[in-house]
């Protein structure tokens, strides 16, 4: 009878001083007494230190946890999102706005064409004017890049380009009457670029660009100053005539800074390769460019000195 209450006195003890069992991530078991089990923690004491303080423990850092009853509890983690690159954010649009100078010979506005036109009874002729080879003006514009990779992009623009010329105009005409005029044109014209090409970068900083563009003039200014003479000779040639006698009257008109009547500059095509270069300045980023435009048929400004300002950070 003694030794059917000690079994029953063991029987009834031994679930008052089971342990649990906490088995964390890293496979390490920890005898515990479970107080608390929440979404998120684990509240517990150690099962040799009872009277001890509460340990608070993720959830996230236990695998599973074997009750003193035999119930084993898991605890499933969350799926990892996919790691995300550790990239900033890549726009392809790049937006720069560009001020620069125009340097061009002083014929630049005149037609292509240098040798004389006519006949054996008339010509017609366009001179570069030598005193001052040069001339400068002005562009403005902006540029779109969109980004294909890392090394090229595609470029669309549209720029303002300002063309200063000077140059003479030599014209005769034979005859019964017959007309010589030379005039100096002063020429002040405004292009509207239209561009488009590629970009490639051929070092870390320096970019090529081969670049095609359309111009059209939107605005003229077209001044000249000279003469016209024209001679009127009078009678009959001699196998007609015997008797004949010729006489001449000469008359010369004179013009000063007039408007032009017969504008002589035209728009075109032309292929402007280019060159720039990247600045940075503290926090701002520049692009330092030299162009040239080879024209078609006509003449536009010819070398494009300038800076490129990209206003908008987000889009570097």
């Amino acid at each position: 009878m003694k030794f059917i209450c000690q079994i029953i006195i063991f029987l009834i003890t031994v679930p008052c001083i089971a342990q649990d069992i906490i088995v964390k991530n890293d496979s390490l078991k920890i005898e515990a007494k479970i107080l608390e089990v929440t979404p998120t923690v684990i509240k517990y004491n150690f099962y040799n230190y009872l009277n001890g303080p509460m340990i608070i423990v993720s959830t996230s850092e236990i695998s599973y946890i074997i009750y003193n009853n035999g119930y084993i509890e898991h605890f499933i983690k969350p799926k990892e999102s996919e790691p995300q690159a550790d990239k900033k954010r890549e726009f392809r649009l790049t937006l720069k706005l560009e001020l620069g100078v125009v340097i061009n010979n002083a014929y630049a506005n005149k037609p292509r064409e240098d040798d004389p036109h006519g006949s054996m009874t008339s010509s017609e002729n366009f001179s570069g004017y030598k005193k001052n080879n040069f001339k400068t003006g002005a562009t403005l514009g902006f540029n779109m890049l969109y980004k294909t990779n890392k090394y090229s992009h595609v470029v669309f623009g549209l720029n303002y380009l300002q063309s200063k010329g000077e140059f003479d105009y030599d014209t005769w005409q034979g005859g019964y009457t017959s007309y010589h005029s030379h005039y100096h044109y002063n020429s002040n014209i405004g292009f509207l670029n239209l561009v488009s090409g590629f970009r490639f970068t051929i070092a870390k900083r320096l970019h090529l660009e081969p670049l095609v563009a359309l111009n059209f003039i939107i605005n003229r200014n077209e001044r000249v100053t000279g003469f016209t003479t024209t001679t009127e000779t009078a009678g009959s040639p001699p196998i007609y005539n015997p008797n004949y006698v010729s006489t001449s009257t000469v008359t010369t008109v004179y013009t000063t800074n007039s408007k032009a009547e017969r504008p002589v500059a035209e728009g075109g095509a032309s292929f402007c390769p280019r060159i720039s270069y990247d600045v940075k300045i503290k926090n701002s980023r520049f692009d330092v460019y030299i162009s040239y435009n080879v024209a078609g048929r006509r003449l536009v400004p010819s070398y494009l000195f300038g800076i490129s300002y990209y206003p908008f950070k987000k889009f570097k």
